[in-house]
C-alpha cells in the first residue's frame, strides 16, 4: 500500500469514528467541522513530492528529480565509495556523462551499453581534470574510465598538423607490462575513431626505428611501457 492510500484510509477511519461518537452522544456536526473534514480528505488524495520520493526508485527518476537519498541508494547499489572533497555526482548512464557526441558514438560502436561502477564514478572526476586513484577489479572498465576523459581534454586543444605550431604528444600513458600497453592502445584507437586523434605505442620487442618514425609523424597520445 502506498502513502497516498494510507492517508485516504486514515482520513476515512477518522471520519467513521467521529460519526459513531456523535451518534452515540446525539451531537450534530457543525458546518465548520464538515468543511474541515472535506479539506482533510482532499489533502489525503494528493500525490505530493514527498510521496514521489518515497515510492519511486531512482531508476524511474529524471536526473533533476534525484534527491540526496536517491544518490545514496544509487551508490550503495553499485558499491561506489569516495574519499575526497567536492566530488561530482556519479553518472547514471552514458547519455548523462557529458561526453561529446563523437565519443558517445565511439562508445556505442564499441558495444558499451551501460557504464560500469568505476566508469560511473571516475569519468565525471576526469572531465573536471581532477587527480584521482581508482580501485576496481580486473575487467571492470578502468581503461575507458581514464581514456574517455583524456580524449575529451585533447579535443579542446589545437590539432597537431603541419599548419599550426602545436607539438605533441598531449598525453603519455605509462603501463607496467607490454600486454597492458597494447590493451590501452586498442581502447584509445577505438574511442578516438571519430576524433582524428593519433595514438602510438612504444614497447619493447619492436623496431626502435619504426617506433621513432611513428612519433616523428606527430601524435596526440603515446602509450609506453
Amino acid at each position: 500500500m502506498d502513502r497516498r492510500e494510507q492517508k485516504k484510509l486514515a482520513a476515512k477511519n477518522e471520519k467513521e469514528i467521529r460519526e459513531e461518537i456523535r451518534k452515540k452522544d446525539g451531537v450534530e456536526e457543525t458546518h465548520e467541522e464538515v468543511a474541515a473534514q472535506k479539506k482533510k480528505e482532499k489533502a489525503a488524495g494528493l500525490y505530493n513530492t514527498f510521496d514521489m520520493r518515497v515510492d519511486r526508485h531512482w531508476s524511474e527518476k529524471k536526473l533533476e528529480e534525484m534527491t540526496e537519498r536517491d544518490w545514496r541508494i544509487f551508490k550503495e547499489d553499485f558499491n561506489i565509495s569516495y574519499k575526497g572533497s567536492k566530488i561530482p555526482r556519479p553518472m547514471r548512464s552514458w547519455i548523462e556523462s557529458k561526453l561529446g557526441p563523437e565519443l558517445l558514438r565511439a562508445v556505442e560502436r564499441a558495444g558499451y551499453k551501460t557504464p560500469s561502477p568505476i566508469q560511473m564514478a571516475a569519468i565525471p572526476l576526469g572531465l573536471q581534470q581532477r587527480d584521482m586513484i581508482g580501485v576496481a577489479e580486473t575487467g571492470s572498465g578502468k581503461t575507458a574510465a581514464f581514456v574517455l576523459p583524456m580524449l575529451t581534454y585533447i579535443t579542446r586543444l589545437l590539432p597537431i598538423t603541419d599548419e599550426n605550431e602545436a607539438k605533441g604528444p598531449y598525453a603519455v600513458v605509462m603501463a607496467p607490462t607490454r600486454e597492458l600497453a597494447q590493451q590501452i592502445e586498442d581502447k584509445n584507437v577505438k574511442f578516438a575513431h571519430y576524433l582524428g586523434i593519433k595514438v602510438v605505442s612504444i614497447v619493447g620487442g619492436q623496431s626502435i626505428e619504426e617506433q621513432g618514425f611513428k612519433i616523428r609523424q606527430e601524435c596526440e597520445v603515446v602509450i609506453a611501457k
